[in-house]
């Protein structure tokens, strides 16, 4: 591997630079579209792929071909395979070069994605990276030199930034998409009280009930994804074009980080919405902070979380330097932890992940029995929603989101996941209702 890089030093705001390649084939953008210090200091914009990878836990496709096996392992090989020259190092960001995709929630399920579904993962490999450092104001590139002489590369690169101005999206003739729901109120709550009921018997102590909303829509994905961070900016959004899949995700939510050793988790549990007057806003902020149900839902989910890491990381290394942090959004407050460990020796990125996913909360405790619960009571698989949307580097190191706030498109077929974390003290309709305030912003962008 030729790897180079270089800072550009003409900087431009990251999303105009990625609308000058918002077109671009099999292009992956991992935004923080609501950039701060904390968790969104970096974006990333992947172009150029030069290896392809995806499919179910035991069977994948690879650069094209079908091969029977271990797709983790597989990423094992390929991360292992290019090894980063030590001019690398020079470039202080966590994701220099490697892979970004995502995992569906189906992936980990018994029952996977069915034919002709949603591939259950997809990994892309890109020769060029353009990494956007918010805290520090500054841009830079990356080649690998796979598909060309990184230097020329990075030569081409630094002519498209200079002489392009992006074009504004235009929007379809059309009306609006009318999105339907995989369960009625009633069905819903029916459910909730069905869970309720598994709780009392002692099956689970806490479990994530999940509605679909489905859409027909020919607004493009470039369009979809530009109102939805201008309505909903997050810190872990992402927009991914492959092969007629389009993800668009505004999720705030953290699975996995691992930076030099160390992983770190950060579990969303307790939702308002925000409120229409300032008191309004302000009765609701001090609602979720006051609420003891939804600080026990997040204790529950902080101890899964824990135990999750313990089989990854050392002995007494875990911690939780966050707990009960309270983080607002555009239409909802969240109550969020912050679950830390340094992982052992030999342990290595895809092995956190594959050992932790999927998310505990967007699963329950104990988790397995959560997701036999979920299976029987949701209607249909959840696809890459509740899944996770990031990038391995081969520097080592990782960073995921927990699937949510997140539209899948598949030619003008669009698809929204919502739901929320049912406990004994669960109230059916205002668990109904949070879905609603969840997909506020994702029903208004369509």
């Amino acid at each position: 591997m030729n790897f180079s890089y270089r800072e550009v030093t003409d900087v431009q705001d990251i999303y105009q630079v990625y609308c000058l390649f918002r077109d671009e084939q099999g292009l992956a953008f991992l935004e923080s579209s609501l950039p701060e210090e904390k968790l969104g200091r970096y974006s990333f914009l992947g172009l150029h792929p030069y290896h392809q990878l995806h499919g179910s836990k035991e069977q994948y496709v690879f650069d094209g071909a079908m091969y029977t096996g271990s797709l983790f392992d597989k990423l094992r090989e390929l991360l292992a395979l290019y090894q980063l020259p030590e001019r690398a190092t020079e470039l202080a960001v966590p994701f220099p070069a490697g892979c970004m995709g995502y995992i569906s929630y189906d992936f980990a399920a018994e029952n996977g994605s069915g034919a002709g579904k949603l591939p259950a993962s997809w990994f892309v490999f890109y020769d060029n990276l353009l990494i956007f450092d918010h805290q520090e104001n500054k841009l830079y590139i990356s080649a690998c030199g796979m598909l060309a002489p990184a230097e020329r590369s990075l030569d081409t690169l630094e002519q498209q930034l200079a002489g392009a101005v992006p074009k504004p999206v235009s929007p379809p003739a059309s009306s609006p998409a009318k999105a339907t729901a995989n369960f009625s109120r009633e069905e819903y709550m029916a459910a909730v009280e069905k869970l309720r009921h598994y709780i009392e018997a002692g099956d689970v102590y806490i479990a994530n009930m999940t509605q679909t909303f489905t859409a027909q829509s020919a607004k493009t994905s470039a369009l979809i994804y530009e109102e939805l961070r201008q309505i909903n900016p997050a810190p872990f959004a992402a927009r991914l074009e492959f092969d007629g899949i389009s993800v668009l995700s505004s999720s705030p939510e953290r699975f996995l980080q691992v930076v030099a050793g160390t992983a770190r988790t950060r579990p969303i549990k307790g939702t308002r919405p925000r409120g229409r007057t300032k008191a309004e806003d302000e009765k609701n902020r001090q609602a979720l902070l006051s609420s003891e149900k939804d600080k026990s839902e997040l204790l529950m989910i902080v101890d899964l979380e824990r135990n999750d890491l313990s089989r990854v990381c050392q002995p007494h290394t875990i911690k939780v330097p966050e707990l009960f942090s309270l983080e607002q959004y555009s239409t909802v407050f969240h109550l969020v932890a912050e679950v830390t460990g340094k992982l052992r020796p030999g342990i290595a990125a895809v092995d956190c992940l594959e050992h932790c996913f999927p998310g505990g909360s967007i699963t329950g405790a104990p988790k397995r029995r959560a997701m036999e619960i979920i299976e029987e009571l949701e209607r249909g698989e959840r696809g890459l929603y509740t899944g996770c949307i990031g990038y391995f580097s081969l520097n080592g190191n990782a960073d995921f989101n927990i699937a949510i706030r997140t539209i899948v498109k598949q030619g003008e077929q669009l698809s929204i996941g919502v739901g929320g974390g049912i406990t004994w003290e669960s109230e059916a309709a205002e668990e109904y209702q949070e879905t609603l305030d969840k997909a506020k912003a994702l029903l208004q962008v369509i």
